[in-house]
């Protein structure tokens, strides 16, 4: 039986202990974090930046080029030259333009959650997609989730493999997405 003040000590070595674990970081490890953190976060900004331009060359590039891979409702593509065709030959190269003509869309993308482990980082983050209404106006076509693993190349990160989660959708008829999959 542990006595009153035995109970203190522990707890206090415990406490002191968990200090000293959490001060072994340098500040330059945990800046690194930080910064790595922002590096991933505007990755992730890219990606909706890049499908809503139709740049494909750029978009193909956020991957690793170790076999980086996109899993989604249009199918899964590993390596870069498959990430750029599936994109090519599934969302075409013009995202028409607001005014409502054609399948104009913007990623409103947020709320992520990034890991960092060295040279390799996982995230989670949903993501909104919206269209033109034929009427004009926003369209909320999809609501859903990242799921992401990252990984160091030459300075820059990327995408090791990024899984697409459609959560909620509304029924549209979009060229080369198979609604019964997660877009």
């Amino acid at each position: 039986m542990i006595r009153h003040g035995s109970r203190l000590l522990l707890l206090m070595f415990t406490l002191a202990l968990n200090c000293h674990v959490l001060a072994a970081d340098s500040i330059e490890q945990r800046l690194q974090v930080l910064e790595d953190k922002e590096a991933i976060r505007t990755l992730i900004f890219n990606y909706g930046r890049f499908v809503d331009d139709r740049d494909w060359d750029n978009f193909a590039n956020l991957f690793a080029s170790n076999g980086g891979t996109w899993n989604g409702g249009m199918g899964i593509a590993k390596g870069r030259e498959a990430i750029h065709k599936m994109m090519t030959d599934t969302m075409g190269g013009d995202n028409a333009n607001a005014a409502g003509n054609g399948l104009s869309n913007v990623h409103l993308l947020g709320n992520e959650i990034i890991n960092v482990t060295g040279d390799t980082a996982a995230a989670i983050s949903k993501w909104v997609f919206v269209m033109t209404a034929e009427a004009g106006g926003p369209d909320f076509v999809f609501v859903g989730r990242y799921e992401d693993t990252f990984v160091r190349e030459n300075g820059d990160w990327k995408f090791q493999q990024r899984i697409v989660h459609g959560d909620i959708s509304k029924q549209v008829n979009l060229p080369g997405l198979n609604q019964d999959e997660n877009p």
